[in-house]
């Protein structure tokens, strides 16, 4: 099918927001912290939670899991923490695929002028963009990695931003995605078992024919993700 082209090309949200107003750090050693990030409709992709969990990093915390509320979780947290031994070299951030096709539809412009581009392609072997509502965070990385802090400044993020003609709504968990197209080694990416994501608003606007390819996800759950205010399965 032909890629749905949003109505405003500088690209205001269509949909519901993917994530609460509240999320929760979790150190290595049980410690949580609260926190309400500042996640606006704004088109700037600078990830706000990110920064302030790197401030909690300089409080001598080298590693942090950052959660959505509205997860439910089928297995022991400490078993995700055992995923940071799996980051390969130049990796920072753990992160899962986004499971619907928001980033197909986001980079349209892109993808129109790349006929041929993985952009916004589902998985296996496409690139389908993240989903920031669970992230392994390894912070004494991400303060090391010179390729890292140079993607955070503002020069690189217009560059990027211009490239693919970029314009977010879901503040850092579109900036992952886009730096991650430039970048994935940046990037362990989850299995979908970690955040098993249940909204399905994109199915019945616009992409039911290719939904299926991105919402697909075998294996037992681990985290389910209620996002767009999505009932959870009962045990």
């Amino acid at each position: 099918m032909a890629d749905v082209k949003p109505k405003d090309t500088h690209f205001s949200s269509p949909g519901p927001r993917s994530h609460p107003a509240e999320s929760l750090c979790v150190g290595e050693h049980g410690l949580v912290t609260e926190e309400a990030p500042k996640r606006t409709a704004s088109s700037d992709p600078l990830p706000s939670r990110e920064k302030e969990c790197v401030c909690a990093g300089r409080r001598q915390i080298e590693r942090i899991i950052q959660l959505d509320l509205d997860l439910k979780y089928k297995t022991n947290i400490r078993e995700l923490f055992e995923e940071f031994d799996h980051f390969l070299q130049g990796a920072v951030i753990g992160i899962a695929r986004e499971m619907q096709p928001v980033y197909r539809h986001t980079f349209w412009q892109f993808r129109r002028e790349n006929p041929q581009t993985k952009v916004g392609e589902p998985p296996p072997d496409g690139l389908p963009g993240f989903n920031s509502g669970v992230m392994l965070l390894n912070l004494e990385a991400m303060r090391q990695s010179q390729l890292y802090n140079q993607l955070l400044e503002p020069d690189m993020v217009r560059q990027l931003t211009e490239k693919y003609h970029f314009k977010g709504h879901l503040g850092d968990q579109d900036f992952f995605t886009m730096i991650g197209m430039e970048h994935p080694e940046l990037f362990h990416v989850l299995h979908c078992t970690w955040n098993r994501q249940l909204c399905s608003w994109w199915r019945e606007h616009g992409y039911s024919d290719v939904f299926d390819q991105y919402f697909r996800c075998e294996g037992q759950v681990r985290i389910y993700h209620g996002n767009c205010n999505t009932p959870i399965p009962e045990d």
